[in-house]
């Protein structure tokens, strides 16, 4: 299975004001082929919906969206009633699918807003406990991966999206004590993380002229049977360096599983 994860920007700045540039990204991802792809800050085109299954909730300006070769079953996940999952509103695209195996995949494109969380975001939770120490109150990521470990306990899952934290300040490692601290508040939950290199090290996907720092802003984390299946990870910087399509760069990951799809629409994954 081909799985692409990007976030298009279409939120502000060229990205937002230009349509001809989403419209572009949209073909790059069709040219890709993927067979599920997990992204965010975007307004999926017509044409997609013709071509993929295509799950976004409710929106306005934009979305997160879960896309899925055409066939596949992505049912909308059932969140809590009340949880700062339902809450988020458009900002997450979860799923279940089935796969062909028998078994069922969490599935969930992910957009951690980069502030921190306001109240309502985080209620029902003890905002001691779900904020870094380093940082002292809850991010919007903080409440993301409070509600997303409820979700997937015990389940497999695939959480890719724009968590807006990184293990470092910059190309030559220095640490970034917050990033460390999310990162390994998610190793303790048994995620583990199929978006780094194959020396375990971060890359660079965040291009935005606002933060001049090298860091990797997206990640994709599965449960350790999921993660088994890994094959291969790469972040491809073209249509971000070449053709300015975003101010992110696509994670781009290939894992030995299949996703069930209705007979006459079967493809290979």
């Amino acid at each position: 299975m081909k799985i692409l994860c990007w976030n298009l920007g279409a939120a502000y700045g060229r990205w937002c004001d230009d349509p001809s540039l989403h419209e572009r990204a949209w073909h790059w991802i069709a040219a890709v082929d993927p067979d599920l792809a997990f992204l965010q800050e975007t307004r999926p085109p017509e044409w997609v919906r013709a071509r993929w299954e295509v799950l976004t909730l409710p929106y306005r300006f934009w979305a997160s969206a879960l896309v899925a070769r055409s066939g596949a079953s992505l049912r909308p996940a059932v969140l809590p009633a009340g949880s700062s999952l339902e809450r988020e509103g458009s900002y997450f695209a979860t799923a279940e699918l089935d796969l062909a195996d028998g078994g069922k995949l969490v599935a969930s494109s992910v957009h951690a807003s980069p502030r921190v969380a306001a109240p309502w975001r985080h209620a029902g939770y003890d905002p001691v406990s779900i904020a870094r120490e380093s940082v002292g109150v809850p991010w919007c990521n903080d409440v993301a991966f409070a509600g997303f470990r409820e979700l997937v306990a015990g389940r497999r899952f695939l959480l890719a999206g724009d968590w807006n934290t990184s293990r470092s300040l910059d190309a030559d490692g220095v640490p970034a004590r917050d990033g460390q601290e999310f990162f390994e508040r998610v190793a303790a939950a048994g995620w583990t993380e199929l978006s780094l290199d194959a020396d375990g090290r971060e890359g660079k996907t965040w291009y935005g002229s606002t933060n001049p720092r090298v860091c990797q802003l997206d990640h994709i984390f599965a449960d350790a049977q999921t993660a088994a299946s890994f094959r291969s990870f790469r972040i491809e910087p073209w249509p971000v360096e070449a053709q300015g399509l975003s101010d992110h760069a696509p994670l781009i990951l290939e894992v030995e599983l299949e996703m069930a799809v209705a007979a006459a629409s079967a493809q290979p994954g």
